[in-house]
C-alpha cells in the first residue's frame, strides 16, 4: 500500500506534468491534461483491486467475470455483441470464452436460424458463479469509493457517464 507521501508525490507529478504540457502547447489547459491522467490511473486503480480482492480469490479475472455478468443481464448472445458492449478485442472475447467453457461457465451451441453463427449462454454453474460473485463485486465497490460520501458518488457517476456518451461514439469503429 503506498504511503500518503506516495500519493501526494504522484499527485503532484500529474499536476507538474499538466503545467509542462500547457508550457508546450499555448492556450492548453493544463487541468484538461490532469484530468485525462488521473481518470485512468482511478480506473485502473479500481479495476485492479476489485479483480485482487473480489475475483481472483474465486479463480476468475475482471473480464470473465464481465463477460458473466453480461450474460446474465442480456441471455445467450453472440460473441460479437459481447465485445461490443463489453468494449473487448474480439480475439479476446474469444479467449475469455474458452476459459469459461473450460471451467463448465458458458456453452457455445450453433445458432438454429444461421448455423455459421455462435450463440453463448450461462450454463447453471456459470449462474451460480455470477450469484457467489455478486455481492463479494457490490462489497469491493464499496470498498473502492470508501472515503466518499453518496452525493459526491452520484456527482462522479453523472460526469462519467457524461463524458462516456459524449466520447462513445467517436471511439467506435
Amino acid at each position: 500500500m503506498p504511503t500518503s507521501e506516495a500519493v501526494s508525490a504522484a499527485i503532484e507529478y500529474q499536476t507538474r506534468m499538466g503545467e509542462a504540457f500547457s508550457a508546450l502547447v499555448p492556450g492548453r489547459d493544463p487541468a484538461e491534461s490532469v484530468a485525462v491522467w488521473r481518470l485512468v490511473r482511478a480506473a485502473s486503480l479500481a479495476e485492479r483491486q476489485v479483480e485482487s480482492t473480489v475475483h481472483r480469490p474465486r479463480g476468475r479475472t475482471w473480464a470473465s467475470f464481465r463477460v458473466l455478468v453480461a450474460l446474465r443481464a442480456i441471455g445467450p448472445t453472440e460473441p460479437g455483441t459481447l465485445a461490443e458492449i463489453l468494449d473487448i478485442a474480439p480475439p479476446s472475447v474469444s479467449s475469455l470464452l474458452s476459459t469459461l467453457e473450460k471451467a463448465d461457465h458458458i456453452t457455445r451451441r450453433p445458432d438454429p436460424t444461421n448455423r455459421r453463427r455462435v450463440i453463448v449462454e450461462l450454463t447453471p454453474s456459470g449462474n451460480r458463479a455470477v450469484e457467489e460473485s455478486m455481492a463479494a463485486q457490490v462489497d469491493g465497490e464499496s470498498a473502492f469509493l470508501n472515503g466518499l460520501e453518496p452525493a459526491e458518488i452520484a456527482t462522479l457517476s453523472s460526469i462519467l457517464d457524461k463524458l462516456l456518451r459524449h466520447r462513445w461514439a467517436d471511439q467506435r469503429p
